[in-house]
């Protein structure tokens, strides 16, 4: 599968793991496919949208397009 499909296998993973409701945040540095039903993972971000708000979190999606080393070094603040 692709780099996308795998990312977002593991927010499904983190999403499957959420026992109470609580606020999310999905930072991605590329669009995965939550606004596009055409995209091939749009099932995926369908599903795990569903999941979060099924589990009654509430949900925040940013999509930070070409910012990719800004999102890397926000990461590693918090190592």
């Amino acid at each position: 599968g692709s780099s996308n499909r795998s990312i977002l296998l593991g927010i499904n993973d983190a999403a499957s793991a959420i026992k109470q409701p609580t606020d999310i945040l999905i930072i991605t540095a590329t669009p995965l496919g939550f606004n596009t039903p055409k995209s091939p993972n749009y099932d995926l971000c369908s599903s795990i949208m569903r999941n979060l708000h099924d589990k009654g979190c509430d949900i925040t999606l940013s999509e930070c397009f070409g910012r990719g080393d800004e999102l890397t070094s926000f990461v590693n603040m918090f190592s």
